[in-house]
């Protein structure tokens, strides 16, 4: 039996966090109180960065590549796997920005962030795991 914490993390659980971070992203940023809206471009943006890197991650884990036939369908996951990744470093920073804009806790601000980094690293690996299967298959 494989403990926990030495399992590989599935691509599912990925789309599953990257969902999870979007939904937690649109939620927070709903909160009038704390989320002034005469500030609507920045919790605009940060909402639009969030569902972005969920957006990609999903469809690139729904495309499928069996073969070296499927070249155009890696480059096409490949490329939405890497759109996601840089989406990452704008959130970051926008949630930068709010943290000083609206006085947010940096228990908050970790938490977001935290959450965020992770799905980095998981990305991260995805992309180095596909890119050995593509080689793997000659591509």
């Amino acid at each position: 039996m494989v403990r926990e914490k030495d399992r590989a993390k599935s691509r599912f659980e990925l789309a599953d966090k990257a969902l999870d971070l979007a939904v937690y992203t649109s939620d927070i940023l709903a909160n009038d109180k704390i989320f002034d809206p005469k500030y609507k471009t920045v919790i605009d943006r940060i909402a639009a960065e969030a569902t972005m890197i969920y957006h990609c991650i999903r469809v690139a884990n729904d495309i499928k590549v069996q073969s070296a036939e499927h070249r155009n369908r890696a480059a096409e996951r490949t490329r939405l796997q890497r759109e996601a990744l840089a989406n990452i470093d704008p959130l970051k920073t926008d949630i930068m920005i709010a943290h000083r804009l609206f006085h947010l806790k940096a228990k908050r601000i970790k938490h977001w962030n935290g959450r965020v980094d992770e799905i980095s690293e998981m990305l991260k690996g995805w992309i180095t795991s596909d890119h050995k299967k593509y080689k793997e298959l000659g591509m």
